[in-house]
């Protein structure tokens, strides 16, 4: 129900306020000139699922919560909200494009390797205090994109959506950030696998 043909798939992980409706006004955006886009937002806290659905609703959307969409013969519905816990990592896996939240809000950022081992073309903001090691690996081996402001991402999305080369340079560098720097790395090495030791309810 998420991967749909020619439509690329984009996650936005672990949000915070304002990333939700920063991203949904860049969503509004893309699809005028992209019209087929899929989109997932992954609230960092699932007690605000709530609030980011009526903010899409705001917007014109139908969203559905992935905890519904198994039971649904809805099969054109493009925007969907992840309401479950501990799932994020493996809907990082079958993306096309990830934003890893918690970095254009001030919030520290979270996380960028867990996409960038799927090899997925990932972006993240300025705010990333609580992954600082990790940041700079990845940008010194030029394996994400980092983005200052709300039109800087909505620039770069776009970009990744029309330039195939790009997204295979990206895959390709993710892919050496692990096989370098392993040692480094080890311990988010061990927390991906333990999720992914997990599997999904």
């Amino acid at each position: 129900i998420l991967k749909k043909e020619d439509n690329p798939l984009i996650i936005a992980g672990s949000t915070h306020h304002p990333e939700e409706e920063i991203i949904i006004g860049i969503y509004k955006n893309l699809l005028k000139l992209e019209s087929k886009i899929t989109l997932v937002i992954a609230p960092r806290h699932p007690q605000r699922v709530p609030s980011v659905e009526k903010l899409l609703q705001t917007n014109g959307f139908s969203p559905m919560r992935i905890s519904k969409a198994a039971k649904s013969n809805n099969r054109s519905n493009n925007v969907f909200i992840l309401d479950t816990v501990g799932e994020l990592i493996y809907f990082y896996g079958i993306a096309d494009i990830c934003f890893v939240g918690g970095s254009l809000s001030g919030n520290g950022g979270h996380n960028i390797l867990e996409p960038l081992y799927f090899q997925k073309p990932t972006l993240f903001g300025p705010s990333m205090d609580n992954f600082r090691d990790i940041e700079k690996v990845v940008l010194q081996k030029n394996a994400g994109l980092k983005v200052k402001t709300p039109e800087e991402l909505q620039e770069r999305l776009l970009q990744l959506l029309r330039d195939d080369t790009l997204r295979k340079a990206l895959e390709k560098r993710s892919k050496e950030v692990f096989e370098n720097e392993q040692k480094s790395l080890q311990h988010s090495l061990d927390i991906i696998g333990q999720c992914l030791e997990k599997p999904p309810s």
